[in-house]
């Protein structure tokens, strides 16, 4: 199974910091958004990784990894700035890098917290077993902005108050996936959205709800105010429990990719919270 991180996105709902550099390059506390999602497929078993984003991100990234562990296990995938039009032309792009595997998928402005630690394995062990693409349901306060089940079929967003279940951006999927997105057409927000091609799915029986997940936080970091509670949650989550959240890092060493003394020669000269905070873990591991 390989992992996609979908970066491609214009930020408008954080104008003007990203007409600087992507909302996927903000600080969730004290780790880069990115950082997070590329964890969560690291605790998969996951280490062949695609970043779908513009060419400038992809400059943006390539700088943010240059002199870390991390790189060789990313491939970064351009999509020009004129081509970006919607979550699945962006999905599209990772055909090639794909090729006829399977795939988890994130999108790259989404914080999960697993209080559970087992989430996202057992949902790839779900889906090694039923062989079919799925997706979950994880709990909102208000599902009207966000995408949801209506019966068996997702649509964009609502119109009903009571619904408490959202769709958040995380799906595995067969390689089929992209034979549906090729059916879509524009919505009626003038894109082309994932959901439209997982509904062709869903009407052929290739894909599901695998659940809804009470221990799963999911939050929207794609505007100021949820990126503000993201970092505030994390703060709080780190500071209370003394557990670095969201450190590819971590999760390397603790798969066994990478070596104590790897990591640590490889921080040494950082300087930083999150820095600080890696070697005395590290260290103690």
């Amino acid at each position: 199974m390989k992992g996609v991180i979908i970066a491609a996105g214009f930020g408008k709902r954080m104008w003007p910091a990203t007409e600087a550099y992507s909302k996927i390059f903000h600080q969730i506390y004290d780790k880069p958004t990115v950082f997070y999602n590329l964890t969560n497929l690291i605790a998969m078993g996951i280490t062949d990784i695609c970043i779908v984003g513009t060419p400038e991100m992809n400059r943006q990234f390539k700088k943010l990894f240059s002199d870390s562990l991390l790189l060789k296990y990313l491939t970064f995938v351009d999509e020009q700035e004129d081509d970006v039009q919607g979550t699945a032309t962006s999905i599209k792009k990772a055909e090639k890098f794909v090729g006829t595997d399977s795939f988890a998928l994130f999108m790259g402005d989404c914080l999960f917290v697993d209080l559970t630690n087992s989430i996202f394995n057992d949902l790839r062990e779900e889906f090694e077993e039923r062989g079919v693409s799925l997706t979950i349901t994880v709990p909102v306060k208000d599902a009207r902005a966000f995408s949801h089940f209506d019966g068996d079929y997702i649509i964009e967003k609502g119109s009903d108050p009571t619904r408490k279940n959202a769709v958040p951006g995380f799906y595995i999927f067969k390689s089929d996936v992209f034979s549906y997105i090729d059916k879509i057409s524009k919505s009626e927000r003038n894109e082309y959205e994932i959901v439209s091609a997982i509904n062709l799915m869903v009407k052929d029986k290739q894909f599901i709800n695998a659940g809804h997940k009470y221990s799963l936080v999911w939050m929207d970091t794609g505007s100021m105010d949820g990126l503000k509670n993201a970092s505030t949650l994390i703060a709080l989550l780190e500071n209370t429990t003394g557990r670095i959240i969201g450190s590819p890092y971590l999760e390397l060493l603790k798969r066994g990719i990478l070596s104590k003394k790897e990591v640590l020669d490889n921080i040494e000269h950082r300087s930083g919270q999150y820095a600080e905070a890696l070697k005395k873990e590290v260290s103690q591991q």
